[in-house]
């Protein structure tokens, strides 16, 4: 068939689904939809072609005085272009009505005409049908209705009729052969039928599964490439941090190393020169600290080491620890305690714990100009529903008045690297790895790490840890 007139036919089965579908008809690429739509496109194959056969049938029956399949005909002709009209009509019972006409035309046809008549094509092709647009066992039983119609119509041989004079034509064994082989070759036609309908279901499942494989493996890949491309940009943008980083106390270092050794120098200026080198130097060794940590991390040679760990000592010394670089900016920083020292004891990593509030504290120290650093926490239950056993876990917090953090970069801060992203124009000095390393601790301890902030309106960072009155085996 020529492209045009294959197009020209989709076209008009789509605009009738679009403008005369049943309510029920399926919709998708499955095997109930590819049923339907060939119910739909056998219906609007049928009615022309029984319109172009009525016409010369009716005019035939007229002349030869069979009124009766005038009238039949003139009735199916009319059920036809119904079930095709009326779009308010359910597919289902569409089918079921479509299905009947032709078995009532084909037995009307066969008592007044017999073998001479078009009644065995219908019946064979009425079932081929069903197999189609139904399913296997539709027509399966379309095939033992037919035996059943053709031993009913054996059933009255015996009766004389003028009207079904044509029976006496042949003895009825041969009436018998002719319907076995009728209905056997009538199975076999249906069970092919069948069989080529589950296979072409068979491939068109296989071909939406590779499609879905397809559609997810370029997914996939997708991601992958921006994954790739967005972990190069940062390591390129941390590789040209980190030259910046190190460069700098290093400048500091050689720097300051070489104004010690003029001659002449004064001791007041001596020992500022002194104090900028062991700054120069602290700083480079935390840098290195933290690239050596994210690396045992991501090697997955980060082991936890649990021991009994009194929250309230970790907090104060953190608190000393950082209370001179505070005041230094003019930082006023505390710390609370919510819980006597015999009470906020729990078994933990007490270095990795502390590590995780020493970058907590650093960073809330980095971007905080004016103002307060506060550290607290508290116990809360798990559950919201607090059963006297529910277990219960500690809940930190560090709070700053610092210039704060835009909703869209709460969760891109604890990624690796996110500070070295030149395109930050709140980056400071640090390699960007102080919360990754705090969030990859919290989590190895079994707790969660968030933030609540708004540009300059602070930020308060949280991280949870299990409040265990005994030591775990984990490692």
């Amino acid at each position: 068939m020529p492209p045009n007139i294959i197009r020209i036919w989709d076209l008009y089965v789509q605009y009738y689904l679009d403008h005369h579908s049943a309510p029920d008809l399926s919709r998708g690429d499955g095997l109930p939809a590819m049923r339907d739509k060939v119910f739909i496109s056998i219906l609007l194959i049928t009615i022309p072609i029984c319109l172009a056969v009525y016409v010369p049938s009716v005019i035939v029956s007229v002349k030869t005085h069979q009124t009766t399949i005038a009238i039949c005909d003139t009735i199916a002709m009319i059920l036809l272009l119904f079930i095709g009209g009326y779009k308010d009509q359910r597919i289902r019972t569409k089918k079921t009505a479509f299905s009947a006409i032709f078995f009532i035309l084909s037995i009307i046809l066969f008592a007044f005409m017999g073998l001479k008549g078009p009644s065995t094509i219908i019946l064979l092709c009425t079932s081929v049908l069903i197999t189609l647009y139904q399913s296997k066992k539709a027509g399966l039983i379309a095939v033992a209705l037919n035996a059943i119609i053709f031993l009913f119509l054996l059933a009255v041989l015996p009766i004389e009729s003028t009207s079904l004079t044509f029976f006496k034509e042949l003895p009825i064994v041969a009436w018998i052969g002719i319907g076995v082989n009728l209905i056997a070759f009538n199975a076999l036609v249906v069970l092919a039928a069948a069989s080529l309908v589950d296979h072409l279901n068979e491939l068109l499942l296989k071909e939406k599964h590779l499609q879905s494989r397809l559609k997810q493996e370029s997914l996939d890949l997708l991601r992958a490439k921006q994954k790739a491309e967005e972990s190069d940009r940062l390591k390129s943008a941390f590789l040209a941090n980190m030259s910046h980083e190190i460069r700098t106390p290093m400048n500091g270092i050689l720097g300051f190393s070489d104004l010690l050794s003029e001659p002449g120098l004064g001791s007041e200026n001596q020992q500022e020169y002194i104090r900028l080198i062991q700054k120069s130097s602290a700083r480079m060794i935390n840098i290195l600290n933290e690239i050596v940590d994210i690396s045992r991390i991501e090697s997955g040679q980060a082991e936890l080491h649990y021991q009994e760990t009194d929250v309230n000592e970790q907090i104060a010394y953190v608190t000393q620890l950082y209370h001179s670089e505070a005041t230094a900016k003019g930082l006023m920083i505390s710390a609370g305690k919510s819980l006597p020292a015999g009470d906020a004891r729990i078994f933990t990593d007490t270095v990795k714990f502390s590590a995780i509030l020493i970058n907590l504290v650093k960073n809330a120290i980095k971007y905080t100009d004016k103002g307060s650093i506060e550290i607290g926490y508290q116990v809360k239950p798990v559950s919201s529903q607090v059963p006297p056993d529910s277990p219960a876990e500690f809940e930190f917090f560090i709070r700053d008045t610092g210039i704060g953090i835009a909703r869209n970069r709460w969760n891109a801060i604890f990624e690796r690297f996110v500070q070295a992203d030149i395109s930050d124009v709140q980056a400071r000095q640090g390699a960007g790895l102080g919360l990754s390393i705090a969030r990859a601790y919290v989590e190895m301890l079994g707790g969660k790490i968030w933030v609540y902030s708004e540009p300059e309106n602070g930020s308060t960072f949280y991280f949870t840890l299990p409040y265990q009155n005994k030591p775990t085996e984990k490692t």
